[in-house]
């Protein structure tokens, strides 16, 4: 959690594998990472794996319209509906 961006706190997502990107929206955060690895989120703090279908790693997300959209190794794209 951040307290003005100045103090940030360590919280555990549930996952040992690297996450390398995450994105806010309108109705819940996702973060992506190696391996296909996806995890979504009410409020930042308690996440949740998704199944992805890939074992690519998921380099950059982004949502929107409630949906997201996610890119990676070997031009990988996935998407939730």
């Amino acid at each position: 959690s951040i307290d003005n961006g100045t103090t940030w706190t360590t919280k555990t997502s549930g996952t040992t594998t690297d996450l390398l990107a995450v994105s806010p929206a309108s109705f819940q955060f996702l973060a992506t990472g190696k391996n296909g690895t996806v995890l979504t989120s009410l409020d930042g703090l308690a996440w949740t794996s998704r199944t992805t279908g890939t074992t690519a790693n998921l380099n950059a997300v982004l949502g929107g319209n409630s949906q997201f959209v996610a890119v990676g190794d070997g031009g990988v794209t996935i998407n939730s509906q």
